[in-house]
């Protein structure tokens, strides 16, 4: 299978440059799947050859996807400022996921200079365009988790996040979610907070 894949990677990641553009957001989305169908598998030297012409071509997701495997070494020699330099790519092109991951550059001043502002507002462009660990990040501004808290964890709510719903209803803002389930303070409890999870973990 990651043979074939490899002999389809120059023909398809040509096509992304010349089909018209609702074509080539397809086969782009083909090209990334299969490309994140490697990095599952293990085979990091596949999905870098589909990657890169892929995010060389302008597909954001592909660049922050790089940007992950250069952090890992995964088929790259690590590099932070180089890793960095792919989440701006996709931050520049509106990538919820580039702005955030861009922020983590400059909060630990690895790749891009320390600067705790441009980390907080990349973390605002990534909220607003819907993505989960950003507002919970932002919610860890307010330390004494009250009303900033309260608004970044009930937007997180409102875009689906269990970790978020949970977390409310334990620092006793239970009005705000009414609605929560036993099985979500289970899963949030168990694999988040107790084995430190992914708080995406469980909204799948």
């Amino acid at each position: 299978m990651i043979a074939f894949i490899r002999a389809l990677v120059v023909c398809l990641s040509a096509t992304v440059l010349f089909f018209p553009p609702a074509l080539a957001d397809e086969a782009q989305e083909k090209l990334l799947d299969q490309a994140l169908a490697a990095y599952d598998e293990g085979d990091f030297e596949a999905a870098k050859s589909i990657l890169l012409p892929l995010a060389n071509a302008g597909n954001s997701d592909a660049m922050v996807q790089t940007g992950f495997m250069i952090h890992n070494g995964e088929a790259f020699i690590p590099d932070a400022k180089y890793e960095c330099d792919w989440y701006e790519r996709a931050a520049d092109l509106g990538n919820s996921e580039g702005y955030y991951y861009l922020g983590h550059c400059y909060n630990e001043g690895v790749g891009r200079g320390l600067d705790p502002k441009k980390y907080y507002d990349l973390l605002l462009h990534s909220a607003e365009r819907g993505y989960i660990p950003a507002m919970i990040n932002l919610s860890g501004f307010d330390n004494a988790h009250g009303e900033e808290y309260r608004h970044w964890m009930k937007m997180a709510v409102e875009h689906g996040s269990k970790f978020a719903k949970v977390s409310l209803w334990l620092d006793n803002f239970k009005d705000d979610v009414p609605d929560i389930k036993i099985q979500d303070i289970v899963c949030v409890s168990w694999k988040i907070l107790i084995w430190d999870g992914d708080i995406l973990e469980c909204d799948e």
